[in-house]
C-alpha cells in the first residue's frame, strides 16, 4: 500500500479500491454499487445539509410506520355505495346501561371499556379502532380469545320512490379489518407485514303499508269525491331515525286520494317507521269539509291510531241537534203544534249552509223508541235561524252542524209552564242555550196552565151576563124567603 495514495488503489495486489490518479474512483464505486446507479446516491460536502437530511428522512420514515401502526387493527365499514343508498347511517350505541346512542366513541383497550368508533360523512363509512376499544376475554386451553363488539343503527330510506317492498338491502359495503400480527421466536420479535380480514355483510327488509276507510255522511251513507291528503308528521315522528330526530320533509312526499262511488279510500306504498297525519282537503259543492285532523302511526306493517280510521269508517266532524217535545195537557191540547226558532252561531271562519238535512221522529209505546216519522228532508237556514213546529212526543234531528257552533233555541208556548233539559242539565223556560260538542239533545215539556178568554172576546160577555143574573136571582130568592117569614107571623 503507497503511502501516496490518497484513494484506495483497486489494481494493487492488496485489492485496494481506486488508485491515486482518479479523484472520483471512490464517488464512482459507491455510486455505481450502493445507489445501483439509479440516482440515490448524492454528493455533498455540506456536512449540515447532510444531517438535515438525515434528519427528514428518519422523520419520514417514522410518519410512516405510525401511519401503518394506525392502520393496523382498525375497521373500515363503509355504507352501500349505490346511488341514492337506501341505507343511512344513525349512530352509535355505547355501553352505558340502558344503551343510548352517541354520533361517535372515544374509549380505551381495556376489559368492558368503551369503543373507539367515528363515521365520515365525506366518505360514507364507519372507522373502528379496536387497539383503543374495550374487549371481552375467554382462555381455555392456554389459547385466550378476545372478543370485539360495535353495535350501531342504520334506517332504511323506505320513503325512497324506487324502494321495493321485500328486497334485501345490504347495510354495508365491503367491510374490512387490517392488522397485522407480532411473534416471538427464539427471543426475537418478528412484525407480519399488513393483513385483511373481510367480514361478513348483514342485509335488512323493510315494510309498505296500505291504509283504507270509508269516507260517510252524517246519517253514514258513502260519500264520494271527498279528496284527503295523508302528510309525514315531521314535528312528532321521533321514530323515524330511532333518535328523536324525523328524517326531512323534503323527503316525505305527501299522498292524496279521493274517495270512490261507495265511499272507499283507499292509500298504498305507506312507508313503515313514521308518523303520519290526515285530512280532509277537497270536497264536492254542497258538502261541508272536515276540518278535523287524524293521526295514524305505521310500524312493521301495522296501523294504529285515531279509531276512526282504524275501524274504517271516517265522517265528517259534524254533530246533530235533537229536540224534542212532550206536553202535560188535554188530548186536543197534545195535537196542538208548537213554533221554535233555532239561532246558530258557528265558530269563526266557519260559514253554515243554507240548509241542513233533518228528519222528525215520534215516540212509539210499543217499541218504547223513537221511530221515523217521514222521511229525511231539507231544514232551510237564513241569517242563522230556523223554524220548526213540534207536537207532543214528536223529535226533529238535524244533520251536519259543524262542532263548536252555538246554538239558542226559543218556543212559543203561552199560557204553558215550559221546562226543559239540555244535555242532561234541567232549566226554566222556554228558551235554551249551549255549544256543540257532539251530538246535542234537548227535551222540552208544556205544561197545560188554567187560561182565562182573552179581553174583548164573546166568552168574557157570555161570563158577564151570568154573573149578573147569578146576582138577580140571589135578590130574588132573599126577597121571596123575607116576605113568607112576614105571612107566617100575621097568622
Amino acid at each position: 500500500k503507497a503511502s501516496d495514495h490518497s484513494v484506495v488503489d483497486r489494481t494493487g495486489t492488496t485489492y485496494e479500491i481506486g488508485d491515486a490518479s482518479s479523484t472520483k474512483a471512490y464517488k464512482n464505486w459507491l455510486q455505481n454499487s450502493i445507489g445501483s446507479g439509479s440516482g440515490y446516491y448524492y454528493d455533498s460536502t455540506d456536512s449540515s445539509g447532510l444531517i438535515n437530511a438525515y434528519n427528514d428522512i428518519f422523520a419520514k420514515i417514522k410518519h410512516q410506520t405510525e401511519v401503518g401502526s394506525k392502520a393496523d387493527w382498525v375497521a373500515s365499514d363503509p355504507m352501500p355505495s349505490i346511488a341514492n343508498s337506501d341505507v343511512e347511517f344513525i349512530a352509535f350505541y355505547n355501553k352505558k346501561q340502558p344503551p343510548t346512542l352517541d354520533g361517535s366513541l372515544t374509549g380505551e383497550h381495556v376489559v368492558n371499556g368503551e369503543n373507539t368508533a367515528s363515521f365520515s360523512t365525506k366518505d360514507n363509512a364507519i372507522s373502528w379502532d379496536l387497539k383503543n376499544s374495550g374487549y371481552t376475554s375467554v382462555t381455555s386451553g392456554g389459547t385466550t380469545t378476545y372478543t370485539y363488539q360495535l353495535v350501531y343503527r342504520v334506517r332504511l330510506k323506505n320513503e325512497n320512490p324506487a324502494f321495493a317492498e321485500g328486497t334485501i338491502y345490504p347495510t354495508n359495503d365491503r367491510t374490512t379489518l387490517s392488522y397485522r400480527t407480532v411473534e416471538r421466536t427464539d427471543g426475537n420479535l418478528t412484525v407480519s407485514e399488513p393483513k385483511e380480514v373481510e367480514f361478513p355483510i348483514p342485509s335488512v327488509h323493510g315494510y309498505l303499508s296500505a291504509l283504507s276507510f270509508t269516507k260517510v255522511d252524517q246519517l253514514g251513507n258513502p260519500l264520494a269525491g271527498v279528496t284527503f291528503t295523508l302528510s309525514h308528521d315531521t314535528d312528532n315522528c321521533g321514530v323515524c331515525r330511532g333518535d328523536g330526530s324525523p328524517v326531512a320533509v323534503q323527503d316525505m312526499t305527501a299522498m292524496t286520494a279521493t274517495s270512490a262511488g261507495d265511499g272507499t279510500v283507499s292509500f298504498s306504498r305507506i312507508p313503515s317507521g313514521h308518523k303520519y297525519t290526515l285530512q280532509e282537503t277537497k270536497v264536492p259543492v254542497g258538502v261541508l269539509l272536515n276540518s278535523k285532523v287524524y293521526h295514524v302511526t305505521v310500524a312493521y306493517d301495522q296501523i294504529t291510531g285515531d279509531s276512526q280510521i282504524i275501524n274504517g269508517e271516517v265522517a265528517n266532524d259534524l254533530t246533530t241537534l235533537t229536540i224534542s217535545k212532550q206536553v202535560i195537557g188535554s188530548d186536543e191540547q197534545k195535537d196542538d203544534p208548537f213554533s221554535f226558532t233555532l239561532t246558530l252561531t258557528p265558530p269563526t271562519e266557519t260559514v253554515l249552509q243554507s240548509a241542513y238535512d233533518a228528519q222528525y221522529f215520534v215516540w212509539s209505546a210499543e217499541s218504547q223508541d223513537w221511530v221515523k216519522d217521514r222521511d229525511i228532508f231539507r231544514i232551510s237556514v237564513s241569517g242563522g235561524k230556523a223554524t220548526f213546529t213540534l207536537k207532543h212526543n214528536q223529535q226533529l234531528t238535524i244533520y251536519g252542524l259543524p262542532e263548536d257552533t252555538n246554538w239558542v233555541i226559543a218556543e212559543d208556548a203561552p199560557g204553558y209552564k215550559v221546562t226543559y233539559t239540555a244535555d242532561g242539565k234541567s232549566g226554566n223556560g222556554s228558551t235554551a242555550t249551549g255549544t256543540l260538542k257532539d251530538n246535542a239533545a234537548i227535551a222540552y215539556t208544556n205544561q197545560s196552565m188554567a187560561r182565562l178568554p182573552e179581553t174583548g172576546g164573546p166568552g168574557r160577555t157570555l161570563y158577564t151576563w151570568a154573573g149578573i143574573m147569578l146576582c138577580m136571582l140571589s135578590v130574588l130568592l132573599y126577597k121571596l124567603l123575607k116576605r113568607r117569614r112576614g105571612d107566617e107571623h100575621l097568622t
